[in-house]
């Protein structure tokens, strides 16, 4: 299971199952890869590395769902999958003097994540 937050909206889980694991290799144009090429460049995108990504795009996130884009760099080429991820948690309701915090916070960790 993949959980990750926006640190505005809450917490959001996806659970990557066998036949979710398959469907996104498919929908990312990688059916006929082998499984273990497949997994290699899903913890790549996963951590952000050797070219491929993982990114929230600016309309990602909506009130009960988070949106990832994930980008697998090939030598020549990129492949991208989205994966829709359901809320697990949502934020408890914040004092308006934290508002400002966590909207930096969330800025921060997009910007990690690679997205502009």
């Amino acid at each position: 299971s993949l959980q990750v937050t926006d640190c505005a909206q809450g917490l959001f889980r996806h659970s990557l199952d066998a036949p979710k694991l398959q469907q996104l290799r498919k929908d990312a144009g990688m059916a006929e890869f082998a499984w273990p090429t497949f997994l290699r460049l899903l913890a790549q995108a996963l951590r952000s590395e050797d070219g491929c990504t993982t990114a929230v795009p600016a309309d990602g996130v909506f009130k009960s769902k988070l949106c990832l884009e994930l980008r697998f760099r090939l030598q020549s080429a990129v492949l991208l999958a989205r994966m829709e991820m359901e809320a697990a948690a949502t934020m408890p309701a914040v004092p308006p003097e934290a508002q400002s915090f966590l909207q930096e916070l969330r800025g921060f960790v997009i910007s990690a994540l690679g997205t502009d």
